[in-house]
């Protein structure tokens, strides 16, 4: 179920970027492309606090980490150039090889579409405050993302299949409904 925090928080990401990218369909694709940016994260986070290693920045992704984005330390402009580079290496065949190819072809072409640091730093802090105890909670921002879109969300549809096929909502209720909304859209 979607609560009023995870629908607040979307709505805040999208009246934040509505300046910068006035079609939703571009809200939303950076929306979803920086929630599964975050989420690599947090995975990763995981694992190390249960003594595992990370799988998903590591190597030569390390240094665009989403926890190096945010620190008062890095300017606007350097977290533009982090968060950019970021996206753009999360889907290069070479520099995320280690990935799995989901989560490469998610990112593939994938580009900042604005350069104003003061904006994506707002954006981010706001995304930054996404947690997710269960990744039914990320099904339903995706779902609500959806339904943000309506028509326009083909292309995201897509992405959001993919995702939901590999295994980070299966079995979950949230899964079948968006997976039914999604298979409308493409």
């Amino acid at each position: 179920m979607l609560t009023s925090e995870t629908k607040r928080r979307i709505d805040a990401c999208r009246d934040v970027l509505v300046g910068k990218l006035p079609q939703p369909s571009n809200q939303v694709e950076l929306i979803t492309l920086a929630l599964i940016y975050k989420f690599m994260d947090d995975l990763d986070e995981e694992s190390v606090a249960m003594k595992g290693k990370r799988s998903f920045f590591t190597g030569e992704l390390a240094k665009y980490r989403w926890r190096n984005l945010l620190p008062q330390t890095v300017s606007a402009e350097e977290r533009v150039t982090l968060f950019s580079e970021g996206v753009e290496a999360l889907g290069h065949a070479k520099k995320a090889a280690h990935l799995p190819g989901l989560f490469r072809d998610i990112f593939r072409n994938a580009f900042l579409k604005f350069r104003d640091g003061r904006i994506l730093t707002m954006f981010l802090t706001e995304v930054n405050g996404f947690a997710y105890s269960h990744s039914e909670e990320l099904g339903n921002a995706f779902e609500y993302l959806l339904q943000c879109t309506g028509a326009q969300g083909e292309n995201l549809g897509a992405q959001l299949q993919n995702v939901l096929q590999s295994g980070l909502t299966a079995g979950s209720q949230v899964a079948e409904r968006v997976q039914k909304r999604v298979s409308t859209l493409v």
